[in-house]
């Protein structure tokens, strides 16, 4: 009887340490997944300075610059060990960073930038807010900023692979009251998500509209 019982619960050990090996497997898994996330930077590789000719979010009208705005290149993914799984999304934020306005003519608010494209990604959701700048009592000046959502269209990314988003297209928002000829810079900020979770180090840089560039 007691040799029976032992050769009984040594099957049961057996096929039970036969079931628990998929579970060691996939808790195994999870940590390399995840440590992509911590391991990927996003990042502009540089900016161009040209003439440039922005077209309206709101309608058929091509804004033309009179000098040379500055403008972020391509988004670049680096991923480090372990795959970034999809869906891959992103947001684009423009808002304002400095420059007011030299004249001011009556309340109103002025164009912001908002995404027009962006070649490797498929655009979502846009929202534009009105922010005050000046505010004079009576006299109340803003300038439009701008969220813009994006899928990208690779489902995901290799570990130790880049992947390369072309230079975002962007457009101006509505104007209204406002008169601004003087130097403004604008803040871009691409954050990217893998499955909804945030990827590290978003990137960031500026939109500078010297004096006199006509685009506002």
């Amino acid at each position: 009887m007691t040799i029976e019982n032992t050769e009984l619960s040594r099957r049961s050990l057996v096929k039970g340490a036969a079931w628990s090996l998929p579970v060691i497997a996939v808790a195994a898994a999870t940590p390399m997944a995840a440590a992509s996330l911590t391991n990927a930077t996003v990042s502009f590789d540089g900016t161009t300075t040209n003439l440039a000719e922005i077209s309206l979010l709101d309608g058929s009208d091509v804004l033309i610059a009179d000098v040379l705005p500055t403008f972020p290149n391509n988004v670049v993914i680096e991923n480090g060990p372990g795959t970034l799984e999809g869906p891959l999304t992103g947001l684009v934020t423009i808002t304002w960073a400095s420059g007011l306005p030299a004249s001011v003519l009556s309340s109103g608010v002025a164009r912001g930038f908002g995404v027009m494209d962006i070649p490797g990604a498929t655009l979502g959701a846009r929202t534009i807010t009105e922010k005050t700048i000046v505010d004079l009592g009576l006299i109340k000046v803003g300038v439009n900023e701008t969220s813009q959502t994006f899928t990208i269209d690779d489902p995901s990314i290799a570990g130790n692979a880049q992947k390369v988003l072309g230079q975002i297209v962007y457009g101006a928002t509505s104007n209204s009251g406002v008169t601004i000829n003087v130097f403004m810079t604008f803040t871009v900020t691409v954050t990217i998500f893998s499955n909804g979770t945030v990827v590290d180090s978003p990137a960031s840089a500026t939109i500078t509209i010297p004096l006199g560039a006509g685009l506002l």
